[in-house]
């Protein structure tokens, strides 16, 4: 009785506690988040706005390199209930992610038979403010449901077979593989690991005697989907051009270990790389712990499958090393030493929600106290670093999109808010001219205040102005070799609105073309290097990014335009314009450049 009343103040402050996070965390999206799509949510604007159908075709159509018919049609589903209202789809995304940590903390307390205070680990891992570049981007409802599906399986394998009968346990984790399998390749990574530790508990009667013969077999043809899903994933998939050449081993390791690192928070950088010492140590023990006890047979089925499933979430990590090293922005990165976007911190944090639950099961009443108590303290301790990390971010963030919609009021013409806010909005100046007009037709928030262009004076550049380097021409046929351009420079420099280009062309190797648009190019020049510039300088920008059906024609009102036309918005004084239509060879007919000025100016 004595030991029932020292314990009873744990489970309200682990209780407490997650319902504090939670309001702190719904608080702060609606503070710091605003009624503004940005980058990768543009996407959504023309089927949530009733613009473009909603059909199976786009629904499992690539986005970049993921495949997200599942955080599509729930973005659908919601905005449908609920209006289109973005901040609406950011406080969805806390939920789910309070729904994992309450998961989580359940199933950390049915195994001990009781609710330490060391559980407090979860919200204060999952629910921190330092997760801001994340909750307050509506479009997260891609990481925030594969994480969360992680989460499930890995509460379900914690609780097997005490809580859970392994038959019922099987297929529960396999629903959490077919969610996987439908949020993109951050959820599909963490699949085949754990399909194979279907098939071995399967295959394999000794691991799981509870299963009969019979429901076996079911279990096989439940493994065959999700395999077969896996398997068409792959079927028509292309790889992005603009994302960063892999990297050597040594670098993937290096990248690999930082993530892993912040995987318990931003702030964990300030001690890097000593940090980054006790972080492996902390992993190598939960490696340890729970393969210690795979050969146990009362233990074969929950040991396999949490290291299965730590190895899994281990490579998800590797692989984000390596094919996303180099992606760090203002404000969107860790520190001078991390080189990649803390919105991956996400997707690593299920790790550490695993080793702390293999402390918590495999561990000695010793051992997994302390070991639980050092993360719990870790996620404590950096509380206050990631806070300062999120709340800057927040800060930015709402400074730059709520000048965006205060303008947008003011009455300032799209070409200026596209020109001035471009950089946060989305790189494609075609998505922001098509789909804003979509948004104030459904009369989202600030959108419906949007006013038209003014007219503009039409120029043709004179045929003698056309510059061209690693181009052939053929007629009128352009043959591009390499990265080659074809564009203008002026007599002198003159203040223009904007240029406007008509194009056809034919990708040599049959896929959507990545063009880019540059008119600074002294600047370019005279810069260390293009990928420096470009990252410092905002006089270009590319396309496609985001949905793969609109990478040839740009936004989806373009898809059946006989020739391509796009405007690219300067309001600058420019001489030179340089367009890139691909960085591999293409054929390609430039038709028509036009430049657009004020009536007043000529």
């Amino acid at each position: 009785m004595g030991v029932k009343a020292a314990r009873s103040w744990q489970p309200l402050l682990v209780w407490g506690l997650l319902g504090v996070m939670l309001m702190t965390m719904l608080g702060f999206v609606w503070r710091y988040g605003s009624n503004v799509p940005f980058w990768d949510g543009w996407d959504m604007v023309p089927p949530l706005t009733g613009n473009q159908p909603v059909t199976l075709e786009w629904l499992w159509s690539l986005h970049n390199e993921h495949r997200v018919p599942l955080p599509r049609l729930t973005a659908l589903l919601l905005y449908a209930i609920m209006g289109i209202n973005f901040k609406i789809g950011m406080a969805f995304g806390v939920l789910l992610i309070a729904v994992m940590a309450y998961a989580l903390i359940l199933a950390a307390s049915r195994g001990r038979g009781y609710t330490s205070w060391t559980d407090a680990f979860f919200p204060l891992l999952l629910l921190n403010i330092g997760h801001a570049t994340n909750y307050l981007w509506a479009w997260q409802i891609q990481y925030f449901l594969s994480v969360l599906f992680v989460g499930i399986a890995l509460s379900i394998l914690a609780q097997t077979p005490a809580r859970i009968p392994e038959k019922k346990a099987i297929v529960q984790i396999s629903l959490c593989l077919i969610g996987l399998s439908l949020c993109g390749g951050n959820g599909l990574l963490a699949v085949p690991p754990l399909l194979a530790w279907m098939a071995y508990v399967i295959f394999m009667p000794g691991v799981a005697p509870s299963i009969s013969t019979r429901q076996r077999a079911w279990l096989a043809w439940l493994a065959l989907v999700i395999a077969l899903l896996v398997g068409a994933y792959f079927i028509g998939y292309e790889g992005v051009p603009y994302h960063p050449e892999r990297q050597t081993i040594k670098e993937t390791i290096y990248t690999t270990l930082q993530l892993f690192t912040i995987g318990l928070g931003p702030g964990l950088h300030l001690a890097w790389p000593l940090s980054g010492l006790a972080i492996v140590l902390l992993l190598l023990a939960g490696f340890w712990l729970v393969m210690k006890n795979i050969l146990k047979a009362e233990e074969r089925f929950r040991a396999s499958g949490l290291f299965v499933l730590l190895a899994g979430l281990s490579l998800l990590c590797a692989a984000i090393g390596n094919g996303r090293q180099g992606l760090s922005f203002a404000f969107g990165n860790v520190g001078p030493d991390f080189v990649f976007e803390i919105r991956y911190y996400l997707l690593i944090v299920p790790i550490w929600c695993a080793v702390y639950l293999i402390f918590s099961i495999y561990g000695s009443p010793r051992f997994s106290l302390y070991g639980r108590a050092a993360l719990c303290s870790l996620a404590f301790l950096l509380l206050w670093p990631n806070t300062q990390i999120g709340w800057g971010y927040g800060k930015f963030l709402k400074a730059r999109l709520g000048a965006f919609e205060e303008d947008m009021r003011a009455g300032i013409p799209p070409h200026i808010l596209i020109t001035r806010y471009g950089d946060m909005l989305h790189v494609n100046q075609d998505i922001l001219d098509d789909y804003l007009p979509m948004l104030r037709q459904a009369r989202v928030g600030a959108f419906a205040r949007l006013k038209d262009n003014p007219p503009f004076e039409e120029v043709i550049v004179p045929a003698e102005y056309r510059i061209a380097e690693r181009v052939t021409f053929r007629q009128d046929t352009a043959f591009v070799d390499d990265i080659g351009y074809v564009g203008f420079q002026l007599p002198a420099p003159r203040y223009v609105h904007g240029v406007t280009l008509k194009f056809n062309y034919l990708h040599l190797a049959k896929s959507a073309p990545y063009r880019l648009y540059v008119w600074d190019v002294q600047k370019m020049e005279q810069n260390a290097g293009y990928d420096v510039w470009k990252r410092e300088n905002r006089k270009m920008f590319y396309q496609p990014t985001g949905d793969r059906m609109n990478w040839a024609s740009a936004t989806w009102l373009r898809q059946n335009e006989p020739v391509s036309t796009t405007t690219i918005w300067l309001n600058d004084t420019l001489q030179e314009f340089r367009f890139y239509p691909d960085l591999m060879p293409s054929t390609f007919l430039l038709s028509e450049i036009k430049l657009l000025v004020s009536p007043e100016m000529d």
